[in-house]
């Protein structure tokens, strides 16, 4: 599809009614208060890092606080960075960014999987949202799911992560496993980038959500729910993947529309 003359105001009527719909799900329609007073963490890469639809989640559920803990650049696998936090584990920068470490920070291991990094999670968090693999798809092999599980195929280092999270703020809490934004695609082109090892994003998706019906833990579908796709990402996407307001809006909805299933299946 390409945007012309002809059929770009149907496209343009077509943003403008998701936004406003988004607009009336997220502000306007019967807020759900189960979840209200809770603490929720999110963690993941740099589109949890750079933030904004944490905000909008807060306040469609009423949460009484949101903890960031993204990290640029960052994987489930084990990887050779390293991420500089505040006194408070908030993301500072990471060693691809800079030479030397920042002055009065944290030195951690940067992947999801690590110790040092699921230490960085508040212990009174209520509950975890764990989004991320976007950064995986450029070399992670995604491996068979085996235990013990292990932080060096894709599999198996989103395994571990959900083991370390509820070992570290404990198995009552609960953990929402996520897919990663559908923001990599190629603009006007039906076809999956395919990476370095013949692996598509799809690949990845598909990979987490067997990790979670594994591990029998909660998971939302972002990928396949927003309606970002090659046609319409520049109006979404600010960049390579990171999602502008208008994407951070469309996230928080997916997102929160994950939430409230969630919610009815645990109280049936």
């Amino acid at each position: 599809m390409v945007i012309n003359k002809k059929n770009g105001p149907i496209f343009i009527i077509g943003i403008l009614i998701l936004f406003i719909y988004c607009i009336l799900y997220i502000y306007i329609l019967p807020k759900n208060t189960e979840l209200k007073g809770v603490k929720v963490t999110t963690y993941g890469d740099s589109i949890t890092a750079q933030g904004g639809w944490q905000k909008i989640l807060k306040f469609r559920f009423g949460f009484d606080e949101v903890y960031n803990r993204g990290i640029g650049s960052t994987t489930y696998t084990k990887n050779d960075l390293y991420a500089y936090l505040d006194a408070d584990g908030n993301y500072i920068s990471r060693s691809n960014l800079v030479k030397d470490q920042p002055e009065n920070t944290i030195k951690i291991e940067s992947w999801l999987s690590s110790h040092d990094r699921i230490g960085t999670i508040p212990q009174d968090t209520d509950v975890v949202l764990i989004m991320a693999g976007t950064n995986d798809f450029g070399y992670a092999e995604i491996g068979e799911l085996s235990y013990p599980y292990n932080e060096d195929t894709f599999k198996n280092s989103v395994a571990l992560t959900v083991q370390r999270v509820k070992e570290h703020i404990g198995e009552e809490k609960l953990v929402i496993l996520m897919s990663q934004l559908n923001s990599r695609c190629n603009d006007g082109s039906s076809d999956e980038i395919v990476n370095s090892i013949g692996l598509k994003d799809s690949d990845y998706v598909k990979a987490v959500e067997e990790v979670a019906a594994e591990l029998n833990v909660p998971y939302i579908d972002v990928y396949n729910n927003t309606i970002i796709n090659t046609w319409n990402r520049k109006v979404f996407i600010k960049d390579t993947v990171h999602p502008n307001k208008i994407g951070q809006i469309e996230l928080a909805r997916v997102i929160s529309q994950g939430i409230e299933d969630i919610l009815k299946q645990i109280n049936n």
